[in-house]
């Protein structure tokens, strides 16, 4: 019992001992271990989001202050850390989860809006998102856009969503957030996204350096998130944001004609986002 024990929490190894207290012992070499583990870890960048705030923007600006509108975005997610507009999203993302922000709407009410059923049947849903063993870009990309939002959206009207509502966001919004990115409020004519739109979304991949400031970003806005003390309950709130960042990174990417997202699309995605929490979307003119 006691060797499932240790080993099922992590705090044995092979070169530890239990005495005779039934208590783990350290040995030398353990220790040697252990930091070479963390030093590597550190060199490969993997501790990068246990260093302070300051230290990442600084991380950031070193390796990737050639990209425009990067100071914006930094400024963008730092105004997280204040911001009521987000701390209602993220209480209605609660909400959500507990009892609803709409009107009930069936499985075949969503199937029968359009980019529902065509994201339905091209992207998938794995069991565990694990790229490139997975797609880049799954169905829970989808529906983390979507939640966004709604919750976006039941800030903004602070009421229950009819189901009008919630058809209008599942259909022209989208359509116009995912076709128009950060212009989604001055377009007039855009082009509807179909099946061949999203089989490409399902091929998407990322640029090493995209992926890079992507990660690096997401760990910043989580430290923010760390800030504002809002408990493990974030971290749900936390992902949905990431799930939906990474599809209008692929949309912007896509809309350019390229199969794999790099750091421009990225800075979009968090400007079209910090766009819709400054924008009632609810008085859209579509």
């Amino acid at each position: 019992m006691k060797w499932f024990k240790y080993l099922s929490s992590g705090q044995f190894c092979g070169w530890c001992k239990i005495n005779s207290y039934g208590c783990v012992e350290r040995t030398n070499k353990h220790w040697q271990f252990n930091w070479k583990i963390i030093r590597d870890l550190i060199k490969m960048g993997f501790l990068y989001a246990w260093k302070p705030l300051e230290e990442q923007i600084e991380i950031i600006k070193t390796e990737f202050g050639d990209i425009l509108l990067l100071d914006e975005t930094i400024k963008g997610i730092l105004s997280l850390q204040e911001s009521k507009i987000y701390e209602g999203v993220y209480l209605a993302s609660k909400k959500g989860h507990v009892e609803g922000l709409s009107v009930e709407v069936t499985a075949d009410e969503l199937k029968a809006m359009p980019q529902v059923n065509i994201a339905s049947n091209v992207l998938k849903k794995p069991v565990f998102y694990l790229p490139p063993i997975t797609d880049l870009i799954i169905a829970t990309h989808f529906l983390g856009t979507l939640h966004v939002l709604i919750w976006i959206y039941y800030v903004n009207i602070q009421r229950e969503l009819n189901y009008q509502e919630i058809k209008k966001i599942h259909s022209k919004i989208l359509e116009r957030i995912m076709s128009s990115l950060d212009q989604f409020g001055v377009v007039k004519d855009y082009d509807v996204p179909d099946e061949g739109y999203y089989r490409k979304l399902k091929q998407m991949k990322w640029d090493t350096q995209g992926k890079r400031l992507f990660q690096k970003l997401e760990d910043m806005r989580g430290k923010v998130m760390v800030d504002r003390d809002w408990g493990s309950a974030s971290s749900t709130f936390q992902t949905g944001e990431m799930f939906m960042l990474g599809f209008l990174a692929a949309c912007n990417a896509l809309n350019h004609q390229r199969n794999s997202m790099l750091p421009e699309d990225v800075i979009i995605a968090y400007k079209t986002y910090f766009k819709l929490l400054n924008t009632d979307i609810s008085k859209l003119e579509l």
